[in-house]
């Protein structure tokens, strides 16, 4: 495991990124983010990981940025610049992970952390979590992807709502408005979490890569643009070992296994065509 503000764990194929400031309630700095982005490159450069679970220590999972280091930068724009662009650039990275990603959200999620889940493929949430956007509430821009991935993933209407009103989201909105994918007891989350990991890790991980790249590249497209551009992945799937390995194993009602993962070169949203 590696240690400091955020840790990597490997259990198997399932890589668990914890935010590891529980006494801060998680909040993000610099060094956070950078190690976000590090940790991310290590998995895509892993074969063997087959899955992400992110989750945070304490009471917590994240309550944001950490107002404390990032008021010092609001002086010099061009080192509040740098310290957005980090920000995002790990963000745009985790986004774009290789595999599957899972955002186990146990305890309070404010602003930051808010827009960590909206970067996670899926969303696993405790029902008595305390979550809301908050940046409304003392006047902050919300640049971490708040007004932009909000408003895709839950609407317009709604988004502008929870972020210019700063009111928090009950456990159960969140789940009808499609925040979260899973409601479960908060005690259950982590477990949850690994459970739905393991899943996704024995399925085919060129065709998750290829669903998750298909979404990131195409979705701002109409349905035709964007199945035309699907097209040639799904030939070079079609074509591939793991269909062939899933057919014969449906022929033969056994389960499939199928082969490793292949890394790679570093893909993130932020590189790819608009």
């Amino acid at each position: 495991m590696s240690g400091g503000k955020v840790l990597l764990e490997k259990r198997g194929p399932v890589a668990w990124l914890t935010l590891n400031r529980p006494d801060k309630l998680n909040a993000l700095d610099l060094e956070c983010v950078e190690l976000i982005a590090r940790y991310v490159a290590d998995v895509n450069a892993d074969p063997a990981i087959r899955a992400v679970v992110v989750a945070g220590r304490g009471r917590a999972f994240c309550a944001g940025g950490d107002l404390a280091a990032i008021r010092p930068l609001l002086a010099d724009p061009g080192r509040f610049d740098d310290f957005l662009t980090r920000w995002n650039n790990a963000f745009d990275a985790l986004e774009g992970c290789q595999v599957p990603t899972i955002a186990a959200v146990d305890g309070i999620t404010f602003a930051g952390g808010l827009e960590l889940t909206h970067v996670c493929d899926f969303v696993v949430l405790g029902d008595d979590v305390t979550i809301g956007d908050q940046h409304a509430n003392y006047g902050i821009f919300p640049a971490g992807g708040s007004i932009q991935r909000l408003a895709r993933i839950i609407g317009a209407r709604r988004a502008k709502w929870i972020v210019m009103s700063g009111a928090l989201i009950t456990p159960r909105q969140a789940l009808d408005w499609g925040l979260a994918s899973v409601l479960c007891p908060t005690g259950s989350v982590l477990a949850e979490a690994a459970r739905m990991a393991e899943q996704l890790a024995v399925k085919s991980a060129s065709l998750n890569w290829e669903v998750k790249r298909g979404l990131l590249e195409d979705l701002h497209l109409s349905v035709r643009e964007a199945m035309a551009l699907e097209r040639p992945h799904a030939l070079g799937h079609a074509m591939g070992a793991d269909q062939r390995v899933g057919l014969r194993a449906f022929a033969e009602r056994a389960e499939p296994h199928f082969l490793a993962r292949l890394v790679e070169a570093d893909a993130h949203p932020a590189q790819f065509p608009k």
